[in-house]
């Protein structure tokens, strides 16, 4: 009986001990899951313009709001290290009050990193847009903010809009974007039939190209997407997000 007392007690303590070590550990920056790849900048475009809705012909949702569990989906992916900033796209899309979430780093510390990444789901979760009728829709804009902020990073890029651009472009004109480095971009696209779908690649193909950026519209690699596949398209991307 002694014999099988000692042994318990030493179980205690040994289990107490590997407990408190874990315990110092992850909360000294320790993770279970360390990445050993480089971090990534990961930056939200959301349209906030009031042509950047759903409707199922009797019904009427923002996008806004809708794309929400699509967007903490990406924050929930975020490792130690990471950083992740939201901008709205509105009809002055290089203005700093447009950041509605500014540039957070995931934290070192695994524990601390969950708990701010449920913070910033939450921001995203009460975000709620701008009561304001927008005469313009500058998409350009908010990608010119997202190129400065990507120099220098490795940064991906996921823009969630209708991609109509008012005022629109002069006839043969290609805006310059300059995203340098390793950036990687990912459009969702909402369309209301094949020809407009046609003319926003017409529109925005040379402009990406010329920015440096991938474009690809058809097969199973895709950047430039209709948003209807958000949800099969997204679950893809994340998977290779770091390649």
């Amino acid at each position: 009986m002694k014999s099988k007392s000692k042994l318990n007690k030493f179980m205690t303590i040994m289990i107490t001990c590997i407990t408190i070590s874990l315990i110092f550990f992850i909360q000294s920056g320790f993770t279970p899951n360390e990445s050993t790849t480089q971090n990534i900048r990961v930056i939200v475009l959301l349209d906030e313009t009031d042509s950047f809705i759903m409707s199922d012909g009797q019904d009427t949702t923002w996008y806004w709001e809708a794309l929400k569990p699509s967007l903490n989906k990406i924050v929930k992916s975020l490792e130690s290290g990471d950083e992740f900033e939201l901008i709205a796209i509105d009809n002055k899309g290089y203005q700093t009050e447009d950041v509605r979430i500014p540039l957070e780093v995931i934290d070192q510390s695994y524990l601390r990193a969950v708990q701010q990444k449920n913070k910033i789901t939450r921001k995203i979760d009460e975000l709620r847009r701008r009561k304001e009728k927008y005469s313009a829709s500058d998409i350009f804009g908010a990608l010119k903010f997202a190129a400065s902020d990507a120099r220098g990073y490795k940064t991906r890029i996921f823009c969630f809009s209708d991609m109509e651009q008012i005022p629109s472009f002069k006839k043969n004109e290609t805006p310059r974007l300059d995203f340098s480095g390793d950036t990687k971009a990912y459009f969702f696209v909402n369309v209301t039939g094949e020809k407009d779908w046609n003319e926003t690649i017409k529109t925005w193909e040379p402009i990406i190209k010329q920015a440096g950026l991938q474009f690809i519209y058809e097969g199973t690699e895709t950047n430039f997407i209709k948003i209807t596949n958000v949800n099969v398209r997204l679950t893809q991307i994340m998977s290779k997000l770091r390649n």
